[in-house]
């Protein structure tokens, strides 16, 4: 039975085969028409594929492959199997309508040009043609062009609805929206299912702002026309705009799967992620856009507004730079790159940006606390005024610009005014604290402790569960001398958050005051305790440890703060500057390897490893990091000191001679600067030279050793050895060491008194039996004949 069953399978195996081996390439042909016909363009690609197998020069296979192609976007596909059809002999009337439109959707403007519809009788396949030559001309910003070829294939083909959507495209263009309205509702008459019309209606009612419409539109669009890629990002657009992030998001979904590196694509999908303040994944989108199209404007101020609310300060600028190039007149960019100026610092920068606008827009609100602002950062206060005037004009119910009234008024010196609208804001939003904190400062800085502390207590009934008032108050109270109710008022507000920062912060410094090192060191460690490795807290505890001169522990608090916040450069400098102290300045470049170009540039970082690298011998690479300082610092003597320094190793003598004059002009008094032009003048046997240096350090400082031995110096070099011996018994006197002493040792053997160097080196060598250069030179002068 079992082996009958695989007979009987074997011979219906055998019949199906031979009935698909007996279908011809015209049998595939007609069922992929029927498919077409059903709107199944999958299935009916697939038997004009099998057809093709069969007889690859199915002239009608190739054109229908190729209506396929164009129906599902595959326009490339399209243009392929199109121009085949042609050559194997399908006429033009069935072949170059279809080819135009293929080629116009892949912007392939000089071929669509190339086509000649001059074959061609005059009808609507002759004017399809025309029509997508004519879009191609309105691509190219060539309206006339595009007029006149529309034009004449509307003459020709009046019913051709894709004649007439690029009629209705074409008014659009011109911006004669009526007119494309009236002709995209004729063609939807004709037929209520023409895509095309639904995609132009879309985009009509988008431009007037009627963002439902569209959006119903673009739906139509797409349930009638199997290529509605097009209408998917136009619709997830819409819904953008109409704050339907949800729906957009669906939409998207279809669109990632099809076309997953567009650029509006990933555009539309920052736009979701920023709503969402989903930061670094809108900001991946956002570069995805921007990697795909470069010139997109969009995704370089949506990267400009991101990195800003990251922190990415210098990323935000980059990107607002770029959009301000590509677009200086727009108001959204230029207020957005203000904002990235003004956290930077760069207050004329801002000013320049927003001035226009103010001018211009003279209610633009946004503009003009810009504006505002920079002034203030400027410290222009009377350029600033009447525009914070302005803005309370514009905004009356607004506390936020009362205050700052109040503030600049106050900065301005004109008090009373301040404290007038400082007030007023506070009866505007008695919840705005800051106010209360302005004020409490300015009757602090007016010594009028009662009135501070009246404010602080009112502060304290209106946010009875936070520290700041208590905070506050203890400031008053220690300010008033009254340590026992400042150290009550900080215990308040650390009861109510346990390891406030300013509370812990400002005890510790009392203890500290009171030398009660333990006492503070226990009150950073609260700190710590709640907010894991504070930055300030752990910086705090290594100044301590300097204090108490606990090295180790120093340095294990600053590694701490390196660790935790790798990107601070204070703990880096001041653990640099630790190694520089202990000579061990090949430790500096390691701790600084990880600094990106800004930090690497800081003044700070540029200093340490300055000094670094002259320890090290150096010379160039502290030549390179001088020249950066001195960009940003160029009035210091110590820094053109320090520059002399780099050209000496290099035995630059006439650049390092150049160097000392800029620190002597800089600082007349400049003693190391005058000391080493005194000892080139000497080494250079120029002794008038030498003189007058000495002549001004005689004056800066007449009893430093190295004053002192200069002028010994120059006694010896006069033969004055007398006055020579007495100065560097002196120098010896002031700055005991082997030099010093071998210095005062060689003026009493050359004067010829053997028996009193000796007995000055034998007493150091004695008091120092180490020393082993004083040792060895002993030995020699006792080998010496008297």
């Amino acid at each position: 039975m079992k082996q009958l069953r695989w007979a009987l399978a074997s011979v219906l195996l055998g019949l199906l085969t031979a009935c698909g081996n007996s279908l011809t390439d015209t049998d595939f042909v007609e069922k992929a028409q029927d498919f077409f016909d059903q709107g199944r363009f999958k299935e009916a690609g697939i038997e004009l594929k099998n057809a093709l197998q069969q007889n690859q020069n199915n002239a009608q296979a190739r054109r229908l492959l190729g209506i396929v192609h164009l129906e599902t976007g595959d326009y490339a596909g399209a243009e392929k199997e199109l121009r085949r059809a042609s050559e194997l002999g399908v006429a033009d009337e069935s072949v170059l309508p279809l080819l135009a439109r293929a080629l116009l959707a892949q912007s392939k403007f000089d071929a669509l040009d190339a086509l000649s519809a001059d074959g061609l009788s005059a009808g609507p396949e002759k004017a399809e043609v025309l029509a997508a030559q004519g879009l191609g001309k309105l691509a190219n910003a060539k309206p006339d062009d595009a007029g006149r070829l529309i034009g004449m294939a509307m003459e020709m083909a009046p019913a051709s609805n894709y004649v007439a959507v690029a009629q209705a495209r074409l008014l659009l263009a011109t911006g004669q929206k009526e007119k494309a309205r009236q002709v995209l509702n004729e063609v939807l008459k004709r037929d209520e299912h023409y895509a095309p019309a639904w995609e132009q209606l879309g985009n009509l009612y988008r431009a007037d702002g009627k963002l439902e419409k569209a959006e119903d539109a673009y739906g139509r669009a797409i349930a009638n026309h199997a290529a509605n890629t097009a209408d998917y990002l136009n619709r997830a657009l819409v819904r953008i705009d109409e704050r339907k992030f949800d729906e957009a998001q669906r939409d998207l979904g279809v669109l990632m799967q099809r076309i997953p590196k567009h650029p509006i694509v990933n555009y539309a999908q920052g736009l979701i992620h920023l709503h969402d303040n989903r930061l670094p994944e809108a900001k991946a989108s956002f570069e995805l856009a921007l990697k795909a199209n470069a010139r997109l404007l969009g995704p370089k101020y949506y990267l400009a507004l991101i990195n800003f609310r990251l922190g990415n300060l210098e990323q935000a600028d980059a990107y607002g730079e770029q959009a301000f190039a590509a677009m200086p007149g727009s108001v959204g960019i230029r207020e957005m790159l203000a904002l990235v100026k003004l956290k930077k610092g760069l207050f004329d920068k801002a000013a320049d940006l927003v001035r226009p606008i103010v001018e211009q827009r003279k209610e633009d609100v946004r503009a003009i606390d810009l504006m505002a602002s920079a002034l203030l950062g400027q410290k222009k206060i009377d350029e600033a005024l009447p525009l914070l005037e302005k803005l309370v004009e514009l905004n009356p119910e607004s506390a936020q610009a009362e205050m700052r009234l109040g503030a600049a008024l106050l900065s301005a010196k004109r008090l009373d005014e301040g404290v007038a609208h400082i007030e007023n804001a506070l009866k505007k939003d008695p919840g705005l604290h800051r106010a209360r904190v302005m004020l409490i400062r300015y009757y602090l800085g007016q010594k009028q402790l009662d009135k501070a502390l009246q404010i602080a207590e009112a502060y304290r009934r209106a946010a009875p569960k936070s520290p700041v008032p208590w905070n506050l108050i203890g400031g008053i109270r220690f300010q008033a001398g009254d340590e026992r109710g400042a150290v009550e008022a900080f215990g308040k507000a650390l009861a109510l958050e346990p390891g406030n920062i300013v509370a812990d912060h400002t005890l510790a410094g009392m203890a500290i005051e009171k030398k009660d090192y333990r006492k503070a060191r226990d009150y950073y460690r609260d700190v710590l305790a709640h907010h894991g490795d504070h930055l300030a807290t752990l910086l705090k505890l290594a100044l301590l440890d300097a204090v108490e001169k606990k090295g180790s522990d120093m340095v294990a608090h600053l590694e701490q703060a390196v660790s935790a916040h790798p990107k601070a450069l204070q703990p880096r400098v001041m653990l640099a500057r630790y190694h520089l102290m202990k000579n061990e300045p090949g430790k500096v470049a390691s701790l600084l390897v990880g600094l990106d170009k800004r930090q690497k540039n800081d003044p700070a970082v540029l200093e340490v490893m300055a000094y670094a690298q002259l320890a090290q011998k150096k010379y160039r690479e502290a030549q390179y990091s001088l020249k950066q300082l001195l960009k940003v610092r160029p009035e210091s003597p110590q820094l053109h000191f320090l520059m002399a320094k780099a050209y000496a190793g290099q035995k630059n003598l006439a650049a390092m001679k150049q160097e000392l004059r800029k620190t002597i002009a800089l600082a007349p008094d400049h003693l190391g600067a005058h000391l080493a032009l005194a000892r080139i003048a000497l080494a250079e046997k120029d002794m008038p030279g030498a003189r007058a240096r000495l002549e001004a350090l005689e004056r800066i400082a007449p009893e430093h050793p190295d004053v002192l031995y200069l002028k010994g110096l120059i006694a010896e070099a006069g033969d004055d050895r007398e006055t020579a011996a007495e100065l560097m018994e002196q120098v010896f006197e002031k700055a005991p060491n082997t030099k010093t002493m071998l210095l005062a040792a060689r003026e009493k053997w050359a004067l010829g008194r053997p028996e009193e160097a000796l007995m000055l080196q034998e007493q150091w060598v004695e008091q120092h039996p180490d020393d082993v250069l004083a040792g060895l030179a002993l030995s020699q002068a006792l080998a010496r004949p008297v």
